[in-house]
C-alpha cells in the first residue's frame, strides 16, 4: 500500500520524536533510540487545524500515536491545537512542560515567538522536534521538507495531466508561514510549462 506524502512525515516525525525519547534515557554515546520509553508520552503542539491539510495531519498522528501505544513504544500522547496564535500556543506549551511530557511535537504558529517556551522545555530536559512550519530555536529539532521542490514537483505533475496547455489556479497556504513562503519559489519558473 502507498502511503500518501502528508502521511508519511507525520509519521517520520513521531518516530524521530520517539528516538529522541530513546537517546534520552540511555548513557551518553548509545545509540539512538535504545532506552525504553514505554512509560512516556509525545505531544503535539499544533498551531492550526482548520484546513484538509492539517486535518489529514492530525488523522495521521492520531493513527501513529495510537499504534505507539497499542505497541507500547511510548504509555501515551495528547494534541493540542492553538488556533494559529503563538501567544495561545506557548501556553499551551508552558502547560505540556508543567504536565511533564518526555517530548513535545511543533507545528509552529511563528518562527520566533515560540523560542523562548521551546528553551523552557529543552531546560526541562523535554526533548523538542519542530517540523513543517519551523521555530527557529537552537535546543530543537528541526524536520524539514524541502518545500521548493514539492511546488515543482505538484506543477511538473499539473502540467503533464494538462498537456502543457491550460490555467492553473495557484491557493496559498497560511500567510508569512514557512512552509507557504518556501513552497512559493518553486512555481514561477514551472508555471511557464502551463501555458496557451
Amino acid at each position: 500500500m502507498k502511503i500518501p506524502m502528508l502521511c508519511r512525515r507525520s509519521l517520520a516525525v513521531f518516530a524521530v520524536a520517539a528516538a529522541f525519547i530513546g537517546a534520552t534515557l540511555v548513557p551518553s554515546g548509545a545509540d539512538v533510540g535504545k532506552g525504553d520509553t514505554s512509560a512516556d508520552g509525545i505531544a503535539l503542539s499544533n498551531s492550526y487545524a482548520g484546513n484538509t491539510w492539517r486535518q489529514q495531519m492530525l488523522k495521521t498522528w492520531d493513527a501513529a500515536a495510537n499504534e505507539a501505544v497499542s505497541k507500547h513504544i511510548v504509555a501515551k500522547t495528547k494534541v493540542v491545537n492553538s488556533n494559529n496564535s503563538a501567544p495561545e500556543q506557548a501556553s499551551q506549551i508552558q502547560n505540556l512542560i508543567l504536565e511533564g511530557w518526555k517530548a513535545i511535537v511543533i507545528d509552529a504558529a511563528s518562527t520566533s515567538a515560540l523560542n523562548g517556551v521551546i528553551a523552557q522545555a529543552c531546560n526541562a530536559k523535554i526533548v523538542v522536534v519542530t517540523y513543517d512550519s519551523l521555530a527557529t530555536a537552537p535546543c530543537a529539532y528541526k524536520v524539514a521538507y524541502d518545500y521548493v521542490a514539492m511546488g515543482r514537483q505538484e506543477v511538473d505533475f499539473v502540467a503533464k495531466r494538462l498537456g502543457g496547455k491550460g490555467n492553473l489556479l495557484e491557493i496559498r497556504g497560511i500567510a508569512e508561514r514557512p512552509s507557504t513562503t518556501t513552497f512559493i519559489p518553486g512555481l514561477p519558473a514551472k508555471r511557464q510549462s502551463i501555458r496557451d
